[in-house]
């Protein structure tokens, strides 16, 4: 179902005088537009180009975990960003500038070897530093971006359109894939010829998935936000966060995610070290195994879970799902160099 189509549905079931029929389609296609610029981003750094990255700048293997937790450990600034919100409001300028400055420090990140003296070999801790920095700010255009979008896109059709819109950003990710990881493996093979060739590949990398990135929050632009939260300036700090903790749903849902977290985020980066380093395969063979075939079987799945999830609920899918990923763990003790 194109976007078109999906708005077409929304529309035939708003009613009459709906205010934002006339931009609902231009809206969702705007979002779709956005995504092409932010998977191409979004699978870019957590692939394998990054890894190869962290270990040209001398990255130690224990500090690969807090690569792999930052980007977890940075939703603490989330807290602050909401409180600011509900005081002053102003959830898109913040989503823009946030999300801008979170994409153009990969820029930063990239040229922290050609700009700034090896001394001692510790370009890694300046790696970690905007890294820490880059998710904070993600952290915070993160909460206005999904408060924001839960106006922009009706509640009726949000599984379709989001299986969809997730459908067109595996497409992107699958080339994105198998062209960094042929990069890579040309880098590789040069390496002996024209040492530091790894190192130049991976910054050149960064640095434009920065700027494409960048790209996908300039396309939210266009996208009025006519419908904002009334700001509450007496809103007290504490009362703000701790009311939640009074909803037993709550206090399950973070059990689930802490829980979650702990079992496969700091993972990450360990995958690709072992699949690189330990099972000794090819950039490109890392990259099929780990993004792209996985994103093969995402196409048809997310479309699919989509529609169910307009019909079941949310609940039903995210308990058959989490289970079934729990499977995937089992693959890995087969892998190796034989």
């Amino acid at each position: 179902m194109a976007v078109s189509d999906i708005a077409k549905v929304d529309v035939a079931a708003e009613p009459a005088g709906a205010p934002r029929q006339p931009r609902l389609r231009h809206d969702l296609r705007l979002v779709t537009v956005a995504w092409l610029f932010g998977a191409t981003w979004a699978f870019t750094i957590n692939g394998a180009v990054m890894t190869r990255f962290a270990q040209a700048l001398h990255t130690p293997d224990w500090a690969f975990g807090l690569i792999a937790l930052l980007p977890v450990a940075a939703a603490v600034f989330q807290l602050p960003v909401s409180w600011y919100l509900e005081r002053r409001g102003g959830r898109k300028p913040i989503f823009y500038w946030l999300s801008t400055l979170h994409r153009l420090l990969w820029v930063a990140v990239a040229a922290i070897p050609w700009i700034v003296p090896d001394i001692g070999s510790r370009w890694w801790l300046l790696l970690l530093a905007l890294l820490t920095l880059s998710w904070a700010a993600n952290a915070g255009g993160t909460v206005a971006w999904m408060n924001w979008m839960t106006d922009v896109i009706p509640r009726r059709l949000r599984g379709r359109y989001f299986g969809f819109r997730n459908l067109v950003g595996q497409l992107v990710g699958i080339v994105a894939t198998v062209g960094i990881g042929w990069l890579l493996d040309v880098a590789t093979r040069s390496q002996g010829q024209a040492p530091g060739a790894v190192l130049t590949v991976c910054s050149l990398i960064l640095a434009a998935a920065g700027l494409i990135g960048a790209c996908d929050i300039q396309c939210y632009v266009p996208i009025r936000d006519d419908f904002p939260p009334r700001p509450m300036p007496a809103t007290d700090l504490w009362r703000l966060f701790s009311t939640p903790w009074k909803d037993a749903n709550f206090r399950r849902f973070l059990g689930f995610q802490f829980v979650f977290n702990v079992a496969m985020v700091f993972v990450g980066q360990y995958v690709w070290l072992y699949a690189l380093d330990v099972a000794r395969l090819s950039n490109m063979q890392a990259q099929m195994l780990i993004i792209a075939v996985p994103l093969m079987v995402q196409m048809v799945a997310y479309p699919f879970w989509g529609r169910i999830m307009d019909r079941v609920g949310r609940k039903p899918i995210l308990v058959i799902c989490s289970t079934v990923m729990v499977l995937g763990a089992v693959g890995w003790i087969f892998l190796g160099q034989d």
